[in-house]
């Protein structure tokens, strides 16, 4: 779904008839928020790309679901700041890209959890 002008995807259960997907790309799109439902019924998900949105904002634990990700990139968006639990639960993540944000503040530990971390 790249660079199609889609400005909101679904509030709820994203991949729930597609259980076993394991990699979206949103890249170049124009969304703007991202709820915390929306990713918790795609498990097996090992790479998301919401790159080049308009993404301003992101709740706590929008990731939480996705245990087996390996690759977020969520780069050149809007967003200013990062919730300190956000990448909880991520714990097989290797390449995360937070670029060309305009980040205001970085809390103190946000990736300590990321163990497995390669690139960031």
């Amino acid at each position: 779904m790249v660079n199609t002008s889609l400005e909101q995807l679904p509030q709820a259960k994203l991949c729930f008839h597609m259980p076993l997907l394991s990699w979206l790309d949103f890249e170049g799109n124009h969304v703007e928020t991202l709820n915390f439902s929306t990713f918790l019924t795609c498990e097996e998900l090992t790479v998301l790309s919401m790159r080049d949105n308009r993404i301003k904002k992101l709740p706590e634990n929008t990731f939480q679901s996705l245990q087996v990700l390996g690759e977020l990139d969520l780069s050149s968006n809007m967003i200013t700041e990062l919730p300190y639990s956000l990448f909880k639960g991520l714990r097989n993540l290797q390449i995360l890209n937070i670029s060309y944000n305009p980040l205001i503040h970085v809390h103190l530990g946000q990736f300590d959890s990321l163990t497995h971390l390669q690139s960031l």
